[in-house]
């Protein structure tokens, strides 16, 4: 009986995960899509460079993080994290917020994912590295 049980589980697993892959790329096209028909200009290029971060907003709207790249602009701007709110159609550019995310929990399991992210920085001889634990209403950070 119990080898049924955890063939049945080990099916379902699969398959969920097969249904949520296609979702996030259709999910990506649609933010690549909006991306270009908002940015012209060749600084705006962008390519993303990891699978997107399934994440719940504030209002608990499902919401993707992508890490991106901006290989047309300059080497300290190159980076970036972009947002994309299915259901509002929204894109939100959170480039400039020092937020890559390196995971994504439920701390408090009210629906909200909290992202964890950490950023480093080198100068004079000194490495500083910074984590942050922050929430997104909407397009905007709660730290």
């Amino acid at each position: 009986m119990l080898r049924i049980v955890v063939l049945v589980f080990v099916m379902f697993a699969v398959v969920s995960c097969d249904k949520g892959s296609i979702a996030q790329g259709d999910f990506q096209k649609a933010a690549l899509d909006l991306w270009n028909s908002t940015h012209t200009s060749e600084e705006d290029v962008i390519e993303i460079n990891s699978k997107p971060w399934s994440i719940r907003v504030k209002s608990k709207a499902e919401a993707f993080l992508f890490e991106v790249s901006f290989p047309n602009r300059g080497i300290h701007s190159m980076n970036g994290i972009l947002l994309y709110i299915p259901a509002s159609k929204k894109l939100c550019d959170l480039s400039n917020q020092s937020l890559e995310p390196i995971n994504v929990h439920d701390f408090d399991r009210n629906g909200v994912s909290e992202i964890e992210s950490q950023s480093s920085g080198l100068g004079q001889g000194d490495m500083e590295t910074i984590s942050k634990i922050y929430q997104l209403d909407e397009c905007e950070p709660i730290i």
